[in-house]
């Protein structure tokens, strides 16, 4: 569990590094692409001249609303020695964890206030199952456990903002698919079955789920050197699942770096 703990520690430590660096980079745009007389600097990438727009981005996902979530288990051990009137498959509850998002996306632009695209953000959810835990609804200890949502969204998306030469603020909205995989792995330690003989026992679980997905954001790009331009922005993003109750919802800050050509 430390460890775990120190691990999104680190990644949270390398989100805000990641967009303190952007804001530093955009800052320094910001001030250097302007001449002595308050005119764009020649050296800036122009938003007006863009046609594609490809870049990369990092977040992080912070879960709103309902955040217990489910998932069916099969116990090894109930399967492999099956009791009468024992079924060998239960429920965990648990509940989603904020997580770290790595982003990429292309567009390409069709009128000055107007951009189509496509979206894609990838993001690896921890799930807590409290020491004391729930299977069937009654309290278990568990000790020991992993439990792992792997989250992939591809987003047809549209990207509203002038092109204001080097600066740009923008809005967006996206709607398409979600691909969810749940694993969930808990430990049960050993259990003695005579004769001086232990067997493992765990629970297990694995499923995969499609859904439907919308999101809508708004950011500022600064234009820098080379057609490369950064930005900062911030995401609402709801995956329309059944579980956890009302589906997944987050609020994602970022920060991008994008190729303009």
């Amino acid at each position: 569990m430390g460890f775990r703990k120190c691990r999104y520690l680190r990644l949270q430590c390398f989100l805000v590094g990641a967009i303190v660096g952007t804001a530093a980079i955009s800052t320094n745009a910001a001030s250097d692409n302007l001449d002595e007389w308050g005119e764009p600097s020649p050296q800036a990438f122009n938003f007006q001249n863009d046609v594609w727009e490809a870049g990369v981005g990092a977040g992080y996902a912070f879960a709103l609303g309902p955040k217990e979530i489910d998932q069916t288990v099969q116990n090894n051990f109930l399967t492999e020695y099956p009791f009468p009137g024992v079924s060998p498959y239960a429920t965990a509850t648990g509940d989603l964890h904020d997580a770290f998002v790595t982003q990429a996306h292309v567009y390409r632009r069709t009128s000055s206030w107007l951009s189509m695209g496509l979206e894609a953000d990838y993001q690896d959810e921890s799930v807590n199952i409290p020491f004391s835990g729930f299977i069937n609804g009654l309290p278990e200890l568990i000790p020991d456990y992993t439990w792992r949502t792997h989250i992939l969204q591809i987003t047809p998306s549209l990207k509203f903002g002038p092109s204001m030469g080097w600066f740009r603020p923008y809005l967006t909205v996206g709607a398409g698919w979600a691909f969810v995989e749940q694993w969930v792995f808990i430990d049960d330690g050993q259990f003695n079955v005579g004769n001086g003989t232990t067997e493992d026992m765990h629970d297990s679980g694995y499923r995969r789920d499609n859904f439907l997905t919308a999101n809508g954001g708004a950011g500022i790009e600064f234009g820098i050197p080379s057609n490369w331009s950064v930005g900062l922005g911030v995401r609402y993003n709801q995956i329309f699942a059944p579980n956890p109750k009302g589906g997944y919802m987050f609020v994602v800050p970022n920060a991008h770096f994008d190729y303009h050509f």
